[in-house]
């Protein structure tokens, strides 16, 4: 399966990252693609928390989401999602963080 990788990444926080990539993966998943939301934010863990409350609620569509603490932890669950959404961190809109989730949608 082909995985298109999709990064929400800000340099502060309260930006509405973690709102835009629950946004774009409930839409992509109402459209039957499966897809993971990355929450990287492990402190706060707002994503996590939403899909928390999804799964108590029975609420669908479903869409996946895992906290992770690097972005190369994500490399052996990506391959079976058709969308993989980055929530990043408040400031990683650092080039680190950009040039590495790039490097594992090209390999």
């Amino acid at each position: 399966m082909n995985t298109l990788i999709i990064s929400i990444l800000a340099q502060k926080g309260g930006v509405a990252k973690s709102f835009l990539a629950k946004l774009i993966g409930v839409e992509l998943a109402r459209l039957n693609f499966k897809v993971l939301i990355a929450d990287m934010d492990i402190s706060q863990q707002t994503t996590m928390r939403w899909w928390k409350r999804r799964i108590d609620s029975n609420i669908k569509p479903h869409v996946d989401v895992k906290s992770y603490k690097k972005v190369k932890d994500i490399e052996a669950d990506m391959k079976d999602y058709n969308f993989v959404i980055f929530d990043g961190l408040p400031s990683t809109g650092d080039k680190t963080t950009s040039a590495k989730t790039m490097e594992i949608g090209y390999n």
